[in-house]
């Protein structure tokens, strides 16, 4: 099937019922217009995500200003699949000043948690685990002395842990979420309870009180999925090249307005139109 060139819409349409108008005039036109008619929708969901979550990630920014200056971190591991959006945002922030300042860039990696909770899934959980922890000790070179692991957000930190835990022992960590799970009126309630989190720094954006946030919603953009026993994600039969690179695209000319935003206009006394970070948890090592 020949694609046509892919142009990103800037919104999806707001009104639900010409969304559901053009998705049927494609439906009735046959596979290729239905597929024609998700590659755009999927960039718009994309972009409208993205702009969702701005207040957040302009606040994880700032949150990992000081660090990135200070060079903290080696590598960026982040948690697939979801956190790959953020994961990339967080590099390219690293990128830009490792070369504004000429030095290395951190190297970005990613791995795939997948746990099961249920005792029937216990051998595929252990299983991955051993998979998880083989790969990393085999890249222990890329990830540096000290790793900085991303997510999107982080309610029980399960996923979170089984990466922590997948770590070689001589390579330290911190965790970076754009979003925290909050299941009580008071955010730090649930935030006393993350510190509990092997780990050294946690650092992020904001609270959120849904089970999920936009950008884990996001991922199917990517057109990837997951597999138990493999130690990252893999394309799927959705993968669309256009698509992907240009749905990154968004994510990096994000990352670089932001990074004007809270690098360069933050130092011209700007700083107080900016929401304010959240700070850093301190967590204790495992």
């Amino acid at each position: 099937m020949q694609q046509r060139p892919l142009e990103i819409p800037p919104v999806l349409n707001p009104d639900p019922e010409i969304r559901r108008q053009s998705y049927e005039e494609a439906y009735a036109k046959g596979e290729e217009a239905l597929y024609e008619w998700w590659r755009p929708h999927f960039l718009g969901r994309h972009g409208e995500t993205l702009e969702a979550e701005r207040y957040n990630l302009v606040n994880l920014a700032k949150s990992l200003k000081k660090p990135i200056e200070e060079h903290r971190w080696d590598s960026v591991l982040g948690d697939d699949l979801s956190g790959r959006t953020p994961a990339v945002f967080v590099h390219r922030l690293m990128k830009r000043y490792a070369q504004e300042s000429g030095t290395k860039v951190p190297t970005l990696m990613y791995l795939a948690p997948e746990h099961k909770p249920h005792w029937k899934k216990r051998k595929q959980t252990i299983k991955k685990r051993l998979v998880m922890k083989d790969y990393l000790k085999a890249r222990q070179n890329r990830l540096g002395k000290r790793t900085l692991v991303v997510t999107e957000f982080i309610a029980s930190g399960r996923n979170i842990r089984d990466i922590l835990k997948a770590f070689p022992r001589k390579t330290a960590y911190d965790v970076a979420s754009v979003a925290v799970m909050s299941y009580f009126e008071d955010p730090n309630t649930e935030l006393r309870k993350l510190k509990r989190l092997p780990g050294q720094m946690l650092f992020y954006g904001g609270t959120t009180k849904k089970p999920d946030t936009p950008l884990f919603k996001a991922t199917e953009v990517l057109g990837r999925k997951k597999d138990e026993f493999k130690a990252t994600s893999f394309r799927s039969e959705y993968f669309d090249p256009q698509r992907t690179q240009a749905a990154r695209q968004m994510v990096v000319d994000m990352a670089d307005e932001i990074y004007e935003q809270v690098f360069h206009t933050a130092e011209k006394a700007d700083i107080d139109q900016l929401p304010n970070p959240n700070p850093a948890l301190n967590l204790e090592a495992p």
